[in-house]
């Protein structure tokens, strides 16, 4: 097996297992994401394995976001 593939194995690994140590270390954790970059907060979320937390965004009549 290469060692490039043998690395990729172990790193793999290792984020699993720190992705596993989070979650034991912070079980009340929530991630809120407004609407600039959902697909960061989705990416996040899914590391951590976790769900995303709900958030309800009106826009006003001069496109400010509450």
């Amino acid at each position: 097996m290469p060692v490039s593939a043998i690395r990729a194995k172990a790193l793999a690994r290792n984020q699993l297992e720190k992705a596993t140590v989070i979650q034991s270390r912070m079980p009340n954790i929530k991630v809120f994401s407004g609407t600039s970059h959902p697909d960061l907060a989705q990416r996040i979320v899914d590391r951590l394995g976790i769900d995303l937390g709900r958030v309800v965004t009106k826009k006003f009549s001069n496109l400010e976001t509450w």
